[in-house]
C-alpha cells in the first residue's frame, strides 16, 4: 500500500528539510501564509513604481451589462521616467525648421515647445506592473508593454457605486505606491448609463484651431503657439452636456499631445470626456508624417469601440471637413443607422469638400440628420430636437 494510503509519512527529508535550519523554515511557511491572506483579504503589493518613474492616467469610461448589476470599465495608463534628451530635441526642432523655414522661436515659443514635447522625451518603462484601488478593491493591471502603456478592464458590482445607474458619474481609481512613496496617481473614469446622448468628437479643426492642411500652420498650432479654440463649440457642448450628454474625444494626434490637449479641453470650458489617441514612438516613426497622415482607419475602429459599448444610446458625431471625417462619419451612420442621430461637420477654409464629395460621403442618410456648418449656432436645433 502506498504511504499517502495508509498515512505512513514518507521518511526521505526534503531539500528544504535537510538544508535550511527549522527556524528559517518555519519564517517562510509563515510568509507564505500570510501572503495568502493577503491575497484573500485583497491586500496584495503595490506595483513596482520606483521614484524615478511616473503614471499617466487617460480619461476612459464604463459602462453597465444588460442586468444592470455590473459594470465594467477601461482603465489605461502609462508608465516612463523624464529623460529629456536634448539631442532628440535639437533634431525635433532642425525637422521643424527645414519644413517651416522657422530659424528661431520667441522664449515664450519656446518654453511651450518644450512643455509640448515632455511626454516625447521620457523613457517608456516597460514589463511595470500598477496596483489600483478601485470601487474598493484591489487590482492589478497587466503587464506595460514596450511604449509603456497598459490597458484593464475591471468589473464591479453596480450596488458598489452610491448614486443611480442611470446618471452619468466620474469616479477615481488610485494607484497603490511602493512603501514610503507620498505621490498620488489616480485615473478618472466615466460611468456612462445604457440609455441617453453621447457626443464622438474630433478634436483638431473640430473644437481647437489646428490648420492641418497647411503643415507648417500645423506644426506651430501643435506644438508652439497658444491653443485657440473654435468660436462657439465650447458654447454647442456645453448646452449638450446641460441635456446629460456623455463625450468621446477621438484625435488622430499621439498619446504624448494628452496633456497639452487635456489642458486645452479643461481650459476652454469643454466637457470632460474619455480621450482617445494613437499610438506613436519616436524610435518607430516620423513624427511630422504622423500628424499629417491618413487617420481613417485608426478613427473608425476607435469609434466602433465606443459604439459597441452602447449599443442603445444615441450619438452624435462631430468633426470637420479637413481631412476624411465626413467619409468616416457617413460609412459609421450607414453601418449603424439605429444609434447615430445626427453628424455635424464643421466646413474648415480651404478643404476640398465639395458639394459632389459632401453627397458621396452622406448617401443613404436623410438630410435633417446632416449638418454642415461653419457657425456652431446652426446646430443648435437639432440640439433641441434630442433635448425635448
Amino acid at each position: 500500500m502506498r504511504n499517502a494510503e495508509c498515512g505512513v509519512r514518507n521518511k526521505r527529508m526534503s531539500f528544504s528539510e535537510a538544508v535550511l535550519p527549522k527556524t528559517i523554515r518555519l519564517l517562510i511557511a509563515i510568509g507564505w501564509v500570510m501572503l495568502a491572506a493577503d491575497a484573500r483579504a485583497g491586500l496584495l503589493p503595490a506595483g513596482h513604481i520606483h521614484r524615478d518613474e511616473e503614471i499617466l492616467f487617460y480619461p476612459t469610461f464604463g459602462w453597465l451589462d444588460d442586468t444592470r448589476t455590473t459594470w465594467t470599465v477601461e482603465v489605461h495608463a502609462c508608465v516612463f521616467e523624464p529623460e529629456p534628451d536634448s539631442k532628440w530635441r535639437k533634431a525635433f526642432v532642425h525637422e521643424v525648421a527645414a519644413t517651416t523655414g522657422l530659424d528661431k522661436l520667441t522664449t515664450t515659443e519656446s518654453l511651450t515647445l518644450d512643455k509640448r514635447l515632455r511626454l516625447f522625451l521620457v523613457d517608456h518603462e516597460r514589463n511595470q506592473r500598477i496596483r489600483l484601488n478601485l470601487a474598493g478593491r484591489e487590482m492589478a493591471m497587466g503587464k506595460t508593454g514596450r511604449n509603456g502603456h497598459a490597458m484593464l478592464l475591471a468589473q464591479f458590482a453596480a450596488a458598489d457605486v452610491k448614486d443611480n445607474a442611470d446618471c452619468l458619474k466620474w469616479i477615481t481609481a488610485k494607484a497603490i505606491l511602493p512603501h514610503g512613496q507620498t505621490r498620488n496617481f489616480e485615473a478618472r473614469i466615466q460611468l456612462i448609463p445604457p440609455t441617453g446622448i453621447s457626443v464622438i468628437s474630433d478634436i483638431d479643426d473640430t473644437i481647437k484651431h489646428t490648420e492641418v492642411l497647411n503643415r507648417k500652420r500645423m506644426l506651430a498650432n501643435t506644438f508652439w503657439l497658444p491653443a485657440q479654440p473654435v468660436a462657439g463649440m465650447a458654447d454647442l457642448y456645453r448646452s449638450l452636456g446641460k441635456s446629460g450628454a456623455a463625450f468621446h474625444y477621438i484625435s488622430g494626434s499621439p498619446w504624448q499631445l494628452y496633456e497639452p490637449l487635456g489642458e486645452f479641453i479643461a481650459t476652454h470650458g469643454f466637457p470632460a470626456g474619455s480621450m482617445r489617441f494613437r499610438d506613436f514612438r519616436v524610435t518607430d516613426h516620423n513624427l511630422i508624417e504622423l500628424l499629417a497622415g491618413d487617420v481613417s482607419s485608426y478613427k473608425t475602429k476607435q469609434i466602433e469601440e465606443v459604439l459597441k459599448r452602447f449599443p442603445r444610446r444615441t450619438f452624435i458625431l462631430v468633426g470637420d471637413s479637413g481631412e476624411k471625417d465626413p467619409e468616416i462619419y457617413g460609412a459609421i451612420a450607414r453601418k449603424h443607422p439605429r444609434q447615430i442621430g445626427f453628424i455635424f461637420i464643421r466646413k474648415v477654409e480651404g478643404s476640398n469638400l465639395s458639394d459632389a464629395r459632401f453627397q458621396r460621403a452622406m448617401r443613404g442618410i436623410a438630410n435633417d440628420r446632416v449638418v454642415l456648418f461653419r457657425d456652431p449656432a446652426e446646430c443648435r436645433d437639432r440640439v433641441a430636437i434630442l433635448e425635448n
